[in-house]
């Protein structure tokens, strides 16, 4: 039988055979103290408020940066470009002071909480707040658009006809501190405009599907459609806000003005007077009072405030 090769006291062992010796104690316990170390610098970072702050800018600056560039591709500004011009050319007594997300396509309402303001040469539409302000501008190149105007017919029988106006509007990234950058030149016939009936179905589909996901919607769209006259409509999305919301002081205030508009100011009255008898808070006996305030009864308004006053001093 062939005996096995000795390996001499001072020569080491094969590589992949024997046992590798174990690591040294030292190194050990500086490894542990360097991931105890980094473990305090960690906790210093998070708990510190002022680390806090420096963390929550950093982020935000991130967060700012990714929906700028988002902001920049066509597939964004392009529509948004379009629905802010076609805005800036329809009667802007259609339009509140503020316009809220449902007011911009989905392109760049999903970016946010964007709002807006638009008159008939500008628009502006912003996303940011606090210490940095960016987003969207909108701005009329009088100069460069074309008024309608009549021209002579040399064919056929002599008359004049029209011709349609061009408005060019320029759309520009907007960021505080930078000069703006162009965008885009959108060119646009200046008789394409809004309807109510045209916002009312698209803001409302806007609001129906935030319905929908369980984010609200329902006392902006009684607004839009009391905006627009659409008394018996926001009527029956009061209803609805009822059965959604059944202990919302606001969905039967609401309801109560709304049918007030309608001619139903007694039995209107009178439910909401028996569901506050039903729901009996200060608060709820508050609105009651504001309401049969704002509606002319003064009477029953003072007794609304007696029962309010009468239940906080039993409280």
């Amino acid at each position: 039988m062939d005996e096995m090769p000795q390996v001499p006291n001072n020569d080491s062992p094969p590589v992949g055979g024997g046992i590798q010796p174990s690591e040294p104690p030292r190194k050990k316990r500086k490894r542990k103290l360097w991931i105890l170390l980094g473990l305090v610098i960690l906790a210093v970072l998070i708990f510190n408020p002022i680390s806090l702050i420096i963390l929550s800018v950093v982020v935000a600056r991130v967060h700012i940066t990714m929906i700028e560039a988002k902001l920049q591709k066509p597939a964004v500004y392009e529509p948004v470009a379009r629905t802010l011009a076609t805005y800036c050319q329809s009667d802007q007594s259609l339009f509140p002071k503020i316009l809220s997300y449902a007011w911009l396509p989905g392109e760049i309402s999903h970016l946010g909480h964007p709002w807006c303001e638009v008159t008939t040469n500008s628009a502006f539409v912003e996303l940011g707040g606090g210490f940095y302000h960016f987003g969207y501008k909108l701005e009329l190149d009088e100069v460069a658009s074309t008024p309608a105007k009549d021209v002579f017919q040399l064919l056929g029988q002599n008359g004049t006809a029209s011709t349609l106006g061009t408005n060019v509007w320029h759309l520009f990234l907007a960021r505080e501190g930078s000069q703006d950058k162009p965008l885009m030149t959108l060119r646009l016939a200046a008789t394409e405009h809004m309807t109510a009936a045209d916002l009312e179905k698209l803001v409302g589909a806007s609001f129906d599907q935030s319905i929908k996901e369980g984010s609200g919607g329902y006392r902006s769209k009684v607004l839009l459609q009391l905006r627009f006259g659409q008394m018996a409509q926001a009527a029956a999305t009061c209803v609805d806000w009822m059965k959604a919301k059944p202990d919302s002081w606001l969905a039967r205030f609401t309801y109560a003005h709304v049918r007030c508009r309608l001619g139903e100011t007694e039995p209107a009255a009178t439910e909401f007077n028996e569901w506050v008898d039903t729901h009996k808070s200060f608060g709820n006996c508050i609105y009651l009072a504001l309401f049969n305030y704002r509606e002319g009864r003064t009477n029953q308004a003072v007794q609304a405030v007696q029962l309010a006053l009468s239940r906080n001093d039993s409280a």
